[in-house]
């Protein structure tokens, strides 16, 4: 049994990945790597993948490391940095290696990309009653709107919050202010829902904002705020509308 009764809810926010859209397999950092290097046509110019994959790894830490906490930056700036910092890259091919890197990525990612038969059911019946929104980290520009897009579900959408565009990524307040103001709704009035426990269940709640955790694998199963599917938040979302 849930904490609180659906009551007053006029904006459900949604986490995207793992909870709209989901991979086929979790990637871990190698394969983000091998994304974007192999088959690119741009292998000749560094000596093996590993050490593609090692400098990858470096521009990411550089950009952690040098950012204030939770400030975002995108898949450009990386491949940028992972082209400057290999010394044998002119710099008149700097341009048309980095636009080989991000099209194969992007291509490799959306290619695993899939939505969950009970999402596609669930949304068109929830859209009916609530006002919707998409709040994710991500680092690619209108990657999440093309994700959306792609697996047609974008129009059940009323609109998209990325932390590339917002510049600081989930748990940020600024992206969560932003959500608040784009809901048309005072924080009590909107619900979150994704499977990130920090991002997506704990740090809603601070600014007002009811969650609930996206829990497919039972690893919180002591949390009352839980659903372990869509069928579940359909279920308790709309008991009110069917009395």
């Amino acid at each position: 049994m849930l904490s609180f009764k659906p009551l007053n809810i006029h904006c459900i926010l949604f986490d995207c990945m793992e909870t709209l859209v989901d991979l086929t397999d979790i990637p871990d950092p190698r394969d983000y790597s091998f994304w974007a290097f192999n088959g690119s046509g741009t292998e000749e110019y560094w000596d093996s993948f590993d050490e593609f994959f090692q400098t990858h790894q470096l521009a990411r830490k550089k950009f952690n490391c040098e950012l204030p906490t939770h400030k975002e930056y995108d898949m450009e700036q990386i491949f940028s940095l992972l082209i400057e910092m290999n010394h044998s890259i002119n710099n008149d091919l700097s341009a048309e290696i980095k636009k080989k890197l991000l099209k194969n990525y992007w291509e490799n990612y959306i290619s695993r990309c899939y939505v969950k038969k009970e999402v596609q059911e669930v949304l068109p019946r929830l859209a009916t009653h609530f006002r919707l929104g998409v709040v994710s980290n991500f680092k690619v520009e209108s990657g999440i709107e093309m994700l959306l897009k792609i697996n047609k579900i974008n129009n059940y959408f009323d609109f998209v919050i990325t932390s590339v565009d917002n510049g600081w990524r989930k748990p940020h307040p600024t992206i969560y202010k932003e959500a608040i103001e784009k809901s048309h709704s005072n924080p009590s009035g909107i619900l979150f829902v994704g499977d990130n426990y920090i991002n997506d269940f704990i740090e809603p709640k601070k600014y007002g904002i009811r969650s609930l955790l996206l829990d497919r694998n039972d690893k919180h199963s002591d949390e009352k705020d839980r659903i372990t599917n869509f069928r579940e938040l359909e279920t308790y979302l709309l008991s009110s509308y069917q009395k």
